[in-house]
């Protein structure tokens, strides 16, 4: 999990506690769902990988170490060619794992959407941003304004620069902020 960016800004992330948090890594973490409940921003949940990709996360290594030195794509394909000889047999603990995932995956999303979370919003804002990046960081500048959030405090240069313009400006003798700052930034 990543850290949801409105709380990066109001606090030391990680928490302390959160290494004390016991999880499985394909599961969501313990503390995401009382970071809902504290009334932070919901994470609509990730789906879970298929049986396939669960196999060759943990056969990733074994696999390349006996292929030696190659691209990625060349393992991938002896991964797929021993995914597919495998019998159905030799399968079945991960097709359960999987289904165990989907279900547990199917209760969070469940749960998100009877919080008020809608499905597929963070697809939809990712391909946005990628459409059009600064139209993107308008609007997410603009719902962190709106959101009521306190924003980073200024650090102790632009606190002597606001104090300190005017003289500067007439120092200079125009207001262009180039030459400002030039001269404020060499004192």
């Amino acid at each position: 999990w990543l850290k949801p960016s409105s709380l990066a800004r109001s606090f030391a992330w990680p928490p302390f506690w959160v290494r004390f948090c016991v999880c499985r890594t394909d599961q969501r973490p313990r503390w995401a769902s009382s970071m809902a409940a504290m009334g932070t921003d919901m994470v609509e949940p990730k789906k879970p990988a298929n049986a396939y990709w669960m196999w060759l996360g943990e056969n990733r290594q074994k696999i390349t170490s006996e292929l030696g030195p190659c691209k990625g794509n060349l393992v991938s394909k002896a991964a797929g060619d021993k995914w597919r000889a495998m019998s159905d047999a030799e399968k079945v603990p991960w097709v359960k794992k999987a289904e165990i995932n989907k279900n547990e995956y199917a209760k969070q999303l469940q749960e998100f959407i009877q919080n008020g979370g809608k499905k597929g919003q963070r697809r939809k804002e990712k391909v946005q941003a990628m459409e059009n990046p600064k139209r993107a960081r308008k609007e997410k500048n603009r719902n962190l304004k709106a959101s009521g959030k306190p924003s980073r405090p200024q650090n102790a240069y632009w606190l002597w620069l606001s104090e300190n313009r005017p003289k500067l400006m007439a120092e200079v003798g125009s207001g262009k902020v180039g030459k400002v700052g030039k001269l404020a930034g060499e004192r």
